[in-house]
């Protein structure tokens, strides 16, 4: 006991030095060595929220076992890091996660890993780079994005048309978003042939996701991760038959340029397809748990449901004729005209999103003129240490306030839900947009009761690839048609030509 105990004390002395006197002041845990990891692994992405809160400084240093991460919770600090775009580089750690996820091929991972760190050459010479630059435009507000989210809307039109029918009855809440949304937002992605339309291949698609993690770790995933690596298979096989039939021609922009740009760069065939359901991971995996608690948490408090009810109302044009009233909801309207209902998604992104914004030191730098970061270290930038500081949100940061951004915050950089800088998410309008057009036909055609009633929210099933907590999948609902006055009721739910778009992150404004 007494040689384990000299060893600890060794091994503790050997991993926190050498330390610069510059750089960011080390936490350490009460027990040495492995106390972060044991903390990381109790209270996963809010440890870092527990660490800021007993030790109040804006950048604190963590030492893990051949690691060393700095995580930062102070806006101007994020402004400063989010400007050393070549010294302190998110797309080195990309290329490491994506082979891994992907499963792809050597030649594809040498093409990946060329020039990621910009240290021979332009950024135009790095697929990454130029990767991350080519999938903005489909996704910016404009003609393109108009053509997804209109699909979209059709998409999630019908799902509501085909609930009503059923009307009153109980669904599974979240089983059902799930659903509805994976098949509106892949097929306005992937077009008339979407390989998700098969209910395989999205089975498939949650159980590859449920197995991300055991592939970025990589240890022995024959084994640790049997069910994933057979689902992805099945998922690369589905899009090999995709791009073979040239299906993408018929497709969104953003799946046309995504095919164009792999293979521009060499890659072959099968490796964009093993790529396609890392892709759909930004599609997917937060889309439909920000609906999920957007529903949760306006259906729960009577008066979030009176006053975002009311907007959509205020914007819903009514035709009377031949006893059929036609109600009719622009939801590009919808963007411009219900800022309580847009404030709602604000604090449910606030209060649910668990993303980590990382980055990997790749030179000595200085942040701010007065902390260094070394080399090789991480930089972590956790969303929920931002959103639960009282100093950017108030006393009432741990409440649930759909008012609250309808004033101006202390800072916009403490609002992290789509990260920020040149890692802000480029899908944030598409995601957006559906979440809203879904919840606002809800919000607009349905009563909703929990069985049994509303449930606490679990936080306790967080993914650390996600943005947003994994919500309830047994939460049982009854729902039925709103009672709107005798005569016959038919909804028609559309988007005008519109550039208009939310302000989600401070780059947005």
């Amino acid at each position: 006991m007494g040689g384990l105990a000299l060893l600890v004390v060794a091994l503790s002395f050997f991993l926190s030095s050498p330390k610069d006197s510059r750089e960011p002041p080390e936490l350490r845990p009460a027990i040495p060595i492995i106390g972060h990891m044991i903390g990381m692994f109790r209270y996963t992405v809010f440890y870092y929220a527990t660490l800021r809160g007993s030790s109040n400084v804006p950048i604190f240093t963590i030492v893990l076992p051949g690691s060393k991460m700095y995580i930062i919770s102070s806006p101007p600090l994020i402004t400063a890091i989010q400007k050393l775009t070549k010294a302190v580089s998110f797309a080195t750690m990309a290329a490491k996660a994506s082979g891994r996820v992907a499963g792809c091929s050597d030649a594809a991972l040498e093409i990946i890993n060329n020039n990621v760190d910009l240290s021979k050459g332009p950024e135009s010479d790095s697929f990454v780079h130029s990767f991350f630059k080519a999938i903005v435009p489909p996704l910016r507000p404009g003609s393109s994005l108009d053509a997804m989210n209109r699909i979209m809307i059709e998409n999630i039109s019908g799902s509501t048309n085909a609930l009503a029918k059923r009307t009153p009855t109980r669904i599974n809440l979240a089983k059902w978003l799930r659903r509805e949304i994976t098949l509106a937002t892949t097929n306005a992605v992937y077009g008339p042939e979407n390989p998700y339309a098969d209910e395989e291949n999205e089975q498939a698609f949650w159980t590859y996701e449920q197995h991300i993690m055991l592939f970025m770790i990589g240890i022995l995933p024959s084994i640790t991760a049997r069910k994933g690596l057979q689902a992805r298979a099945k998922l690369a096989d589905a899009f090999v038959q995709y791009f073979t039939k040239e299906a993408q021609a018929k497709a969104s922009a953003l799946a046309q340029m995504r095919y164009s740009c792999g293979r521009e760069w060499g890659f072959s065939v099968e490796d964009i397809a093993r790529f396609e359901p890392g892709n759909a991971i930004a599609l997917l995996s937060n889309t439909f748990p920000t609906a999920y608690w957007m529903l949760y948490y306006i259906f729960s408090n009577p008066k979030v449901l009176e006053d975002c009810r009311q907007e959509i109302e205020s914007a819903t044009k009514i035709n009377q004729g031949n006893g059929t009233a036609t109600h009719t909801i622009d939801v590009s309207a919808i963007k411009a005209s219900c800022p309580i209902l847009a404030s709602t998604l604000q604090e449910v992104l606030r209060y649910r999103s668990v993303g980590m914004s990382v980055r990997e030191v790749l030179e000595d730098t200085l942040l701010d003129g007065q902390y260094l970061l070394k080399k090789g270290g991480t930089v972590v930038i956790p969303s929920n240490v931002l959103h639960t500081d009282p100093a950017h949100w108030g006393a009432d940061v741990d409440d649930f306030n759909h008012r609250r951004f309808l004033t101006k915050t202390s800072n916009p950089v403490a609002f992290r839900a789509f990260g920020g800088g040149n890692t802000l998410c480029p899908g944030r309008h598409f995601a957006s947009t559906e979440v809203m057009a879904l919840v606002c036909m809800f919000i607009a055609r349905f009563e909703m009761e929990p069985v049994g009633g509303w449930p606490s929210p679990v936080v306790t099933d967080v993914k650390i690839w996600a943005q947003i907590i994994e919500p309830h999948m047994d939460l049982e609902v009854d729902i039925r048609a709103r009672d709107l006055g005798a005569g016959k009721h038919v909804w028609e739910f559309g988007l005008t030509d519109s550039e208009l778009q939310f302000a989600l992150a401070a780059e947005d404004k």
